[in-house]
């Protein structure tokens, strides 16, 4: 019986020490032939990129008394029309040893009003003994006739422990009481930090290149009337003593940061970043609401962790094609039926596999051209489950439950 009450730290004790000795049969493995696939090594630098990118330290955002505490003026979210002139509401704060410290609270920002874009305010302070308070964000959207469609948030410019991508629905911040669902999609191992060399911005330009949501984003593809905040973080090499350890920190970056829906938290992702989702899910079962993995599947093989049957709590959606070449559609077969074998799934895992579809399936997925019926639709293999609605749709029916 797996023994399912078991803290998140004893979980990643349980994979620093059993899947790098397993080197995750699917995952490890495939998600590094998948760049090989696409004619891409590691870039050979005098500092390893994925040591500037990667190995960050995450945000502390915890409270306690002995921090200071910052409260914003003001909304968390402005709009400004170009040229709209911008005026700093500013913050208090205080400690419980130092008093009033709201004229020593530092505020940076590059608010250019004569240029559309999402701009972020940071707000830090240190008190007199060294403590520093949680640091606090306002986002300031310059609008032409609409808002930016995709950010570019390199390492540094934010507490976050990953560069990411940004993308904010159309109507992000009109009400300021109103929350979004919020997507975090993880990218194929091809954008990886290793393989863009040491200019962070070329680096995290590479995501825009991967396909998935961020393309579609870009490219202007992108159904603007889709309610999500879609947050894409740039993965370096793959550590699994850690790697799910930064993502959570991520989720709760994103969560601090945004106005987001904390019932309504979403992972996805295509190849390496489809397994990625599927270990959060069983590592952080209580923070997911659903799942769409593309590509990816089971990432542990046969040698399941004892809180495996975790992720049975989680509902998951598993996309392949019958002819991957980089990653075998078993590795999806396989992380359907361990969940149906071993577990007992409280929403059965749904499992589409598209007759004659290579690796990049992921593209048809997400723009929802691969669905059956469409004009450019696959034929599913009718052992599984048919692509027959919206993945997004598919993914706001279900919530975090509420403890």
């Amino acid at each position: 019986m797996i023994n399912k009450y078991i803290t998140s730290h004893q979980r990643q004790v349980f994979l620093s020490s059993v899947l790098l000795v397993s080197t995750t049969t699917f995952g490890l493995s495939g998600c590094n032939t998948e760049g090989v696939a696409e004619g891409l090594v590691p870039v050979q630098a005098a500092q390893n990129p994925a040591d500037l990118w990667w190995n960050v330290p995450a945000p502390d955002l915890t409270h306690d008394e002995e921090k200071p505490l910052i409260t914003l003026k003001g909304e968390n979210t402005m709009l400004l029309a170009v040229g709209e002139a911008y005026e700093e509401p500013g913050a208090t704060a205080s400690d419980t040893v130092d008093g009033d410290l709201s004229d020593s609270v530092s505020i940076t920002h590059s608010v250019d009003v004569s240029q559309p874009g999402d701009y972020l305010v940071r707000y830090q302070l240190t008190d007199s003994d060294g403590n520093n308070a949680v640091e606090l964000n306002r986002l300031v959207r310059v609008y032409d006739a609409e808002p930016t469609a995709i950010t570019q948030r390199f390492i540094g410019d934010t507490q976050a422990n990953f560069g990411y991508l940004e993308h904010l629905p159309i109507d992000y911040g009109v009400d300021p009481e109103k929350k979004f669902p919020l997507i975090i999609y993880h990218h194929g191992n091809g954008a990886n930090a290793e393989r863009s060399g040491t200019d962070p911005k070329v680096a995290l330009g590479k995501l825009l290149e991967n396909g998935g949501p961020p393309t579609q984003i870009h490219q202007g593809t992108w159904d603007n009337e889709l309610p999500f905040i879609v947050l894409t973080p740039q993965a370096g090499r793959i550590e699994f003593s850690s790697d799910m350890y930064r993502i959570n920190k991520f989720v709760e970056y994103a969560k601090h940061t945004y106005n987001v829906d904390t019932s309504k938290v979403y992972m996805a992702g295509w190849s390496q970043g489809a397994f990625l989702s599927f270990e959060y899910a069983t590592t952080f079962p209580e923070n997911v609401a659903a799942v769409v993995g593309v590509s990816g599947g089971n990432p542990y093989g046969d040698l399941l962790p004892y809180f495996f049957c975790d992720i049975e709590t989680v509902p998951l959606w598993l996309f392949h094609g019958d002819q991957d070449e980089v990653v075998p559609s078993a590795a999806s077969i396989t992380g359907q039926g361990k969940i149906m074998d071993e577990c007992q799934p409280t929403t059965i895992p749904k499992l589409s596999v598209a007759i004659g579809a290579s690796h990049t399936l992921h593209d048809s997925i997400f723009d929802l051209s691969g669905l059956a019926g469409a004009e450019n639709g696959h034929e599913y293999d009718a052992r599984f489950d048919e692509y027959d609605q919206s993945i997004y749709q598919w993914l706001l029916s279900y919530e975090i439950a509420a403890e």
